[in-house]
């Protein structure tokens, strides 16, 4: 059972650290040739999806990993209606190695487990 826990954590964490990695990316990219109201409204709408997906992952991971990407994800949508994109791509980068961080943790490997 305990298993089973263990590998459902390490699926999920997984496929919501890719999906989030690929829609960061694609925002990123986006930055400089949307307008800014729209970047503001994807941003808005990538923060809703995580909050859904950081229920989820709540159950495998401890809450302060978490939080730190929840509060970031809430300042991509005023740095991009202030129009700074600057912060606004580093602050995207920002939340893309926390993702990356928070899922190397779950990989089961020796340093993960000693």
């Amino acid at each position: 059972m305990i298993l089973i826990s263990c590998f459902a954590g390490f699926l999920t964490v997984t496929r919501c650290g890719e999906e989030f990695d690929r829609q960061l990316s694609q925002l990123q990219e986006e930055a400089y040739t949307l307008s800014f109201q729209q970047l503001a409204d994807r941003s808005a709408q990538v923060a809703l999806r995580w909050e859904s997906a950081e229920q989820a992952m709540v159950r495998y991971l401890r809450r302060n990993c978490l939080d730190e990407v929840t509060g970031s994800m809430a300042k991509l949508e005023k740095l991009a209606q202030y129009g700074d994109l600057s912060q606004f791509c580093a602050e995207v980068d920002r939340i893309r190695t926390l993702l990356a961080h928070v899922c190397d943790g779950e990989i089961p490997s020796w340093r993960n487990i000693f």
